[in-house]
């Protein structure tokens, strides 16, 4: 919880309490930590507010190193029942919103998250399961909202770059299955294409990570001409894995989404990892805008 810093005897009509949901204990922390500490900080500098003191609740979603969507469905639930909750910032993940907006909904609590890509919480495609309208009471108002973009639009993004930058017109497509995988390569098949350039071959392998075998496919795409391979996947399903087989088969860009933009990614491509490889991401970079530097160096200060 966060401390009183700041507070003054204007803060006389009581406390709201604004919670975060993130994964926050073993491994996963890493990934987490940062949002929570953010939420404490801005609560801080916030308060007090028109009489009110700002009090920071934060809610762990992890259990053994792993985000859980059970207990975050648990810790939305003892939120909404709160009544001096009046917002959340989160979840982290989108398989945890999926479980808190019905609940959030419900209770009419504003719920505001810095990280969920996953195109079906707001966008209605035919493979969504559950569809958005599922997750929301229509007699309730709308109150999630995300400020990074859906995970559709990363296709889109990187269709343009391969089209527009990079200046190629043929490209390979391969993706792990999985929704996520396959949703952000078709997005990028479809946008590429319709902006004039070709698919010259196009595979979804099963997901089976141990038991891939990428070098048919990249045979097939050198043959047809390929310029650059846009993998649908992510590190733990083989996204850069695969482009460790390309070796003396082919040497083009390698492009794909934020799934396969970490340090697992170099190491899994081994002696092919290089700067012909490109990924997006969902989010701008706060430091890279000279603007927030104040700001940033006072929150490193504040949680080193």
């Amino acid at each position: 919880m966060a401390n009183s810093c700041g507070l003054t005897e204007s803060a006389t009509k009581g406390e709201i309490i604004i919670a975060s949901d993130f994964p926050t204990s073993g491994s996963i922390r890493v990934g987490g930590r940062p949002g929570e500490a953010g939420v404490a900080y801005a609560v801080q500098l916030a308060s007090p507010l028109k009489g009110f003191k700002l009090v920071h609740v934060p809610y762990d979603d992890s259990i053994n190193g792993s985000q859980d969507e059970q207990l975050g469905a648990r810790n939305f639930t003892e939120m909404a029942n709160d009544p001096k909750v009046l917002g959340v910032v989160g979840p982290y993940n989108s398989n945890v919103a999926r479980k808190a907006i019905p609940i959030a909904n419900r209770a009419e609590l504003a719920v505001v998250s810095p990280s969920n890509t996953g195109t079906c919480l707001t966008q209605d495609f035919a493979f969504c399961d559950p569809k958005p309208s599922a997750l929301r009471d229509p007699s309730k108002p709308n109150g999630y909202f995300r400020i990074v973009a859906p995970d559709s639009l990363q296709g889109f993004a990187m269709a343009d770059f391969a089209y527009d930058v990079l200046k190629i017109t043929r490209v390979a497509v391969w993706s792990d299955s999985v929704q996520f995988g396959k949703h952000v390569a078709d997005a990028f098949a479809t946008r590429f294409e319709a902006r004039g350039g070709v698919i010259v071959a196009r595979q979804d392998f099963p997901f089976i990570v141990q038991k891939k075998d990428f070098t048919p496919f990249f045979k097939r795409a050198k043959d047809a001409g390929a310029e650059g391979i846009y993998a649908g996947a992510v590190t733990g399903t083989g996204g850069c894995t695969a482009k460790a087989q390309a070796k003396g088969i082919i040497d083009v860009y390698y492009l794909g989404s934020d799934g396969i933009g970490d340090s697992q990614c170099i190491k899994d491509a081994a002696d092919q990892a290089n700067d012909k490889m490109y990924f997006t991401v969902a989010a701008p970079v706060a430091a890279q805008d000279p603007a927030n530097k104040s700001l940033i160096d006072a929150f490193m200060k504040a949680f080193p």
